[in-house]
Formats: C-alpha cells, sequence, structure tokens
C-alpha cells in the first residue's frame, strides 16, 4: 500500500485526536510525514539485514571455493527472489521469517485477517518455490 493510502487510513483512525483549533493540512501533513519515516525505517532494516547476513559462519573452512561461490550466490539468489515479491507479500513474509513474528502477530499488528496472513505466507513460498524451479532447470 501507498505511504498516502496508508497515511490517509490513519488520519480516518485517528480523525477524534484532531484538534479543530489547529490546521487540517499541518495535522495530515504531520502524519504523512511520520508514514514516509515508518516505511523509510522498515525498508532500511530489511536491506540493512540483507546486507548483513554472512554467508560463510556456518561453512566449515575446508570447502572448496567453487562450493562456497555457488551457495552464497544461491543465498544471494534467495534474497533477490524476496526482493521481488509483491509488496504485501514481502512484508508479511519478512515479518514472518526475519522478524519471526507468528502469523497470528502478523494480523494483528496490520490489522488483516490470520487467512490474509497465511495466503501471503504461502504464496510467497510458492513464487521463490517457482522461481528457484526455472532458475535450476
Amino acid at each position: 500500500m501507498s505511504i498516502a493510502n496508508t497515511a490517509f487510513l490513519k488520519a480516518l483512525d485517528r480523525i477524534d485526536t484532531f484538534d479543530l483549533q489547529k490546521s487540517f493540512p499541518a495535522w495530515l501533513s504531520v502524519i504523512v510525514r511520520n508514514e514516509f519515516i515508518d516505511q523509510y525505517r522498515k525498508k532500511q532494516r530489511h536491506h540493512s539485514f540483507f546486507q548483513q547476513v554472512d554467508l560463510s559462519t556456518d561453512l566449515p573452512d575446508h570447502l572448496p571455493t567453487d562450493l562456497l561461490l555457488q551457495q552464497q550466490d544461491a543465498a544471494k539468489m534467495l534474497f533477490e527472489f524476496v526482493d521481488a515479491l509483491p509488496e504485501a507479500t514481502r512484508i508479511i513474509f519478512n515479518l514472518y521469517v526475519i522478524e519471526e513474528l507468528s502469523r497470528e502477530e502478523i494480523a494483528t499488528e496490520l490489522k488483516i485477517s490470520y487467512d490474509l496472513v497465511k495466503w501471503h505466507i504461502l504464496k510467497a513460498r510458492k513464487i521463490i518455490a517457482e522461481q528457484l524451479q526455472n532458475n535450476t532447470l
């Protein structure tokens, strides 16, 4: 969902906090600015997680270099597949896999149904599996 859409939804949810003595455009612009900052931080956290992953930590030292490179390439490909997911699916999948939130926690946090969370996770897994199959044939 875009920043503007999310900000307007938040404004509607919090309309009772608006002070009639103040400017509505200013109040709304604060909500839009804060939503932009929130989404920017979420994206930065997502990207920094993938940049900080040390792909060699779980591997024994005696692995041949070409095998090590193949494993690193495979991990990089998986990260690219996740980045290519549709936005809503990617966000929910990242919350589930990276942030390790339960499906219930994600549904509560995003104010969506449990079944929708489950559907997005299954959709992400299906898309990634298809991409893996297409890239390994």
